[in-house]
């Protein structure tokens, strides 16, 4: 039996990584810029089984690299099954069925028809409860670019402000019993009209005319399968009544990839209106801003921030459902959640990642790239008869984050930098912040 000699495959490394280092500092030349199988600059991360892993016959150069990717809208008819959990409702058990064109004057149709198990009715009337919603929108242009809605709907609704999505509350409540919304039955309907003069603009407005409750009650047999023994938030009380509100919006969005943007500007202005001639059991105007931008200062570098403003005229009396509330996931990441609550708002979040691994077509089984992300939050939602923020002391938190690059799984890591002993608060979030 022979043995072999370990000087071997250390002079084998150590050609590897000459060879390596001479290719990456090889002066440019005429013959390098032409020739396809030049090495690549250095872009700062890391690429797993290297930049052309294929070559010529790479089976992934007829998809769309992430930054030509854009919403995806399903084209004709679908019907496919709803499923929802929360801790009013229990599971939600339901069908959407959808027809929508993606060009043509044929109207768009969603309806969707749900069953609450375990919501405790109104009135005492038992459990369970019948939930629905319908929409109807017919376009005016071949582009769809002008249209109008109609829709009618009972649902569990929420304000809006958890900043978390349908999807990852569900998985949240489920698994791990965390439910970041606070939830109340609205019923009505609304009419709405849209238009999309300009490529990166759209205008719209809305007239909504709602019966809110309260949801107090929490579902029977709700438990997440970890943290069994864990009591869910309180589900707070809304101020009941009908609702009738007018609302304007503009919105700017020259972001080139809206999955994972890059670059670019996503901006919406919304101001609305109840009460006075519109009727109904509330009058106030609410005035709201969400500014985000994005930008890439380097092949491995994307950094992010948002401004989100809110403000109510004085005077007015403002629902408990309309008022704004921020803290923990998707605001302030290193406070409590919903520490903050009030009539006006300012929130700015700030986040660098870097991007440590690539998604290359050596290693296809990767679906992204693997970032580390740092950031700071600066907010206060606050109660005053007017706009006072410049006598307000905000809450500032910081943190670091990991995580794949497209933002389906991250951690983050968060510490209130106000206090001097405070803890580390630990989020997880399966889908893009902002």
């Amino acid at each position: 039996m022979s043995t072999r000699s370990p000087l071997l495959p250390a002079l084998l490394l150590l050609a590897f990584v000459l060879a390596t280092d001479a290719q990456a500092q090889a002066p440019d030349s005429t013959a390098a810029a032409h020739d396809s199988t030049a090495a690549a600059p250095d872009t700062g991360w890391v690429e797993i089984g290297g930049p052309a892993g294929f070559g010529a016959d790479d089976p992934f150069k007829d998809l769309p690299s992430a930054e030509d990717e854009g919403p995806v809208q399903p084209e004709g008819g679908r019907v496919f099954p709803y499923l929802g959990y929360n801790r009013v409702d229990q599971f939600t058990i339901g069908l959407d069925a959808t027809f929508r064109p993606s060009r043509g004057f044929l109207p768009s149709i969603m309806t969707r028809m749900a069953y609450a198990a375990e919501r405790e009715r109104p009135r005492d009337e038992g459990g369970g409860r019948w939930l629905y919603e319908m929409r109807l929108e017919q376009p005016f242009d071949d582009e769809r670019r002008y249209r109008v809605a109609i829709g009618t709907y009972r649902r569990t609704d929420d304000d809006g402000f958890g900043q978390v999505g349908d999807i990852e509350n569900t998985l949240a409540a489920l698994f791990f019993h965390y439910d970041y919304r606070d939830w109340f039955e609205r019923e009505g309907f609304a009419i709405e009209g849209a238009a999309n003069p300009w490529k990166r603009w759209i205008l719209s407005a809305r007239y909504d005319q709602d019966d809110y409750r309260s949801i107090t009650e929490l579902a029977d047999n709700t438990r997440g399968v970890f943290r069994r023994d864990a009591e869910w938030r309180a589900n707070p009380a809304v101020d009941e009544g009908n609702l009738r509100t007018v609302t304007g919006g503009v919105d700017y969005d020259s972001r080139a990839n809206k999955k994972s943007p890059r670059n670019g500007m996503k901006n919406s202005l919304r101001v609305e209106t109840a009460g006075g001639s519109l009727g109904g059991n509330f009058a106030f105007k609410r005035y709201t801003a969400d500014l985000r931008a994005y930008f890439s200062p380097g092949p491995s570098h994307v950094a992010k921030a948002r401004v989100m403003l809110g403000t109510t005229s004085v005077g007015d009396s403002l629902p408990f459902q309309k008022t704004f509330a921020i803290g923990g996931i998707g605001t302030l990441r290193g406070y409590q959640f919903r520490h903050f609550r009030g009539r006006h708002l300012f929130l700015a979040n700030a986040d660098w990642s870097w991007e440590l691994f690539k998604r290359t077509s050596r290693n296809a089984m990767l679906k992204t790239g693997f970032s580390v992300v740092a950031f700071t939050d600066f907010g206060l939602a606050w109660d005053a008869p007017e706009w006072d923020l410049g006598h307000r002391r905000p809450a500032w938190d910081a943190g670091l984050g990991l995580g794949t690059t497209d933002e389906t799984l991250r951690v983050y890591f968060a510490r209130d930098l106000r206090a001097e002993h405070s803890p580390i608060h630990v989020t997880v979030r399966v889908a893009r912040a902002y």
